[in-house]
């Protein structure tokens, strides 16, 4: 492979962007798609923060009909305010390494990079699980996972969530060494009860089950030896963003600098779209 010149760095650095910015987009990233993601939508002046509409709950009244004056709530318009990170991951690539890998090295370290910046967010995000109204399970040694500590923790987000909460956009996030003793309950798993001639006890894999989507991540939040997975509704947390993930390259001292970097935080909007489950 030649070295990577001057005269090519404007290039590479502009196919590099682009494939980044693809493999961002395409790959399944866990939990960043189960939250309120709202990109770079929010980009404005914040004095640093990212700054968010938050209106609270209107309820309805009914109308008595006739000349009966309508009562009008007073304008509950707020801010939630995000104060965001800048993170990156980063690598140098010596003369030496670009000249003999068998394949373009900047290229082959992007996704790599990228990785490292959604590992970050995913932990932040699962970091908010004390924010949740709501606690199922116990902090016991060997506590596993129970049917009925799922189902009341369902039951529960649905009554703290209301509306928000929809059947089939629920999300269960549970650490992967919970996933045999998911698998051992014959509600979630058995053909017969679920109606399936394909369902999980023939694939091994659990899609939705009760209305909850099951994913299932190491990147759950430990406290000491106990596992804090999560029941959650999207309006649980925004994920705000300065700026998408996206590389960038210099040349320097026979080497090539390839930093990966994004601006982003998270804040929880809506406690009551979460439930915590500790196993």
């Amino acid at each position: 492979m030649a070295a990577v010149t001057t005269a090519t760095a404007a290039t590479l650095i502009s196919n590099l962007w682009a494939e980044t910015v693809e493999y961002a987009a395409n790959d399944v990233r866990g939990v960043v798609n189960f939250v309120t993601d709202t990109g770079e939508k929010y980009f404005g002046p914040g004095g640093g923060n990212i700054l968010f509409p938050n209106i609270a709950t209107i309820g309805a009244t009914a109308y008595l009909g006739g000349t009966t004056a309508i009562t009008f709530t007073a304008n509950t318009e707020g801010t939630t305010t995000v104060t965001p990170t800048v993170i990156y991951t980063a690598v140098q690539l010596y003369e030496d390494v670009l000249n003999t890998t068998i394949v373009d090295a900047a290229r082959a370290y992007a996704p790599v990079l990228a990785e490292g910046l959604y590992q970050n967010i995913e932990e932040t995000i699962l970091g908010k699980h004390a924010t949740t109204v709501t606690t199922v399970g116990t902090s016991s040694a060997g506590y596993n996972f129970l049917e009925a500590d799922f189902l009341t923790g369902l039951a529960q987000l649905h009554a703290n969530a209301k509306d928000k909460a929809v059947p089939g956009k629920i999300y269960g996030i549970y650490h992967a060494l919970q996933y045999d003793n998911i698998m051992a309950v014959q509600n979630i798993v058995s053909a017969a009860v679920r109606g399936e001639n394909n369902g999980p006890a023939k694939t091994g894999v659990i899609g939705l089950s009760n209305g909850v989507n099951m994913f299932f991540t190491t990147n759950v939040q430990l406290l000491t030896a106990n596992m804090c997975n999560l029941l959650i509704a999207p309006k649980w947390l925004i994920l705000a963003r300065k700026n998408r993930p996206k590389i960038e390259m210099e040349r320097s001292n026979l080497a090539t600098n390839v930093v990966a970097s994004t601006m982003y935080g998270v804040t929880v909007q809506w406690s009551n779209c979460g439930v915590r489950h500790i196993t």
